[in-house]
C-alpha cells in the first residue's frame, strides 16, 4: 500500500512516517523545501514537493496513493483557513466509486476543551474554543465523506525526551535558567510520547473503520508544574519554574497558545480495548530523568 504523510518533518509525521517505512509500506511525504525532501530520502520514503497552503499543486499525486495521514498544520493565524482548504482537496482527490481510499485526520486533545476533574473519553462532547471549530468541521467533513475510510485521531500532548510538548520547556532552561509555566501549575495535561502515538496511527491504518475516532492517550494527564519540576530537577539547573499569564505565550507564540491553559484529562482506553495498542511510555516522568 501507498501512504502519503502530511507533516512528515513534523514531530507527529516523522514518527508516524518512520513507523510505517520499517513496517516495510510504501510511503511518500510532502516535501515544501529542499531540506525536508532529504531528510524524506534519508528516512527511506519519497518526497512530493508541495505546499499544503497550496493543495491544487500537487494533489493529482492521490490518483496513486492509497492512504493519506494527515499530520500537518501551518501553527500561524490562518491554520484553520488552511486546513479546511486541505481537507476539501484532499477528499476529492481521495474520494472514488470502486475502492475506499483511506483518510485519518489528526484533530487533538484541545477540542475537549477544559476537562478539569473528568476524563474525556471519545463519547464527551467537544468544547472547543471558538477558534477551533473549523477543525471540527473538517474532523466531521471526513468522517462522513462518501467512498473514503475517514477516521480521526486525537493526540494527547505529544512529547519526547526533549522534545514535542517539552522542547520549550528545554529551551526555557537553555536561555532562560528557568522553566516557565504558562496559566497555572495545577494545569493537567494528558500526554502520550511520539513513538506510541505512531503505533496507534498504524493499528487505525491496519483495523480501523470508517468513521472510528480514538483518543492517543497513554497518561490521562499530569499537572504542568509536576513535569516543569522534573525537566528542571533533570537539567540540573537549580531552578524554580516560573509562573506567567496566558497572554505572555499568546504574544509569543501566537493564539493558538491559548490551548497550554487548558486543565485537561483523557482516556487512550478505547484505542487499548478495541484495537490492542499498548503503548510502553506509560510514566512521563522516567522518559524525563
Amino acid at each position: 500500500m501507498r501512504v502519503l504523510v502530511l507533516g512528515g518533518s513534523g514531530s507527529i509525521g516523522r514518527a508516524v512516517l518512520d513507523a510505517l517505512v520499517e513496517k516495510g509500506c510504501d510511503v511518500c511525504a510532502l516535501s515544501r523545501s529542499g531540506q525536508t525532501a532529504a531528510q524524506v530520502l534519508k528516512a527511506g520514503a519519497t518526497p512530493i514537493r508541495g505546499d499544503i497552503r497550496q493543495p491544487e499543486e500537487w494533489t493529482d499525486c492521490l490518483t496513486g496513493v492509497d492512504v493519506v495521514i494527515h499530520a500537518a498544520a501551518t501553527w500561524t493565524d490562518d491554520m484553520d483557513v488552511v486546513d479546511q482548504m486541505l481537507v476539501t482537496a484532499l477528499l476529492e482527490g481521495l474520494e472514488t466509486p470502486d475502492s475506499a481510499k483511506t483518510l485519518i485526520y489528526t484533530g487533538g486533545c484541545w477540542l475537549y476543551g477544559d476537562t478539569g476533574d473528568a476524563i474525556a473519553t471519545e463519547n464527551s462532547p467537544l468544547h472547543s474554543i471558538p477558534r477551533n471549530m473549523s477543525t471540527i468541521n473538517s474532523m466531521k467533513k471526513v468522517l462522513r465523506a462518501p467512498n473514503v475510510r475517514g477516521m480521526v485521531i486525537h493526540p494527547a500532548m505529544v512529547y519526547e525526551r526533549a522534545g514535542g510538548v517539552f522542547e520549550r520547556m528545554y529551551e526555557d532552561i537553555e536561555e532562560l535558567g528557568y522553566v516557565r509555566i504558562f496559566g497555572s501549575h495545577r494545569t493537567r495535561w494528558p500526554l502520550v510520547h511520539k513513538h506510541d502515538l505512531a503505533q496507534l496511527y498504524l493499528l487505525m491504518l491496519q483495523n480501523g473503520d470508517a468513521g472510528d475516532v480514538f483518543n492517543a492517550a497513554a497518561i490521562d494527564g499530569v499537572t504542568v508544574g509536576d513535569i516543569a519540576i522534573a525537566i528542571s530537577t533533570s537539567s540540573q539547573s537549580g531552578s524554580v519554574p516560573m509562573v506567567f499569564d496566558i497572554s505572555h505565550a499568546i504574544s509569543e507564540f501566537g493564539d493558538w497558545a491559548a490551548d497550554y491553559a487548558l486543565d485537561q484529562q483523557m482516556s487512550g482506553r478505547k484505542a487499548r480495548d478495541v484495537l490492542g495498542w499498548a503503548p510502553e511510555h506509560v510514566d512521563v516522568f522516567s522518559d524525563i530523568v
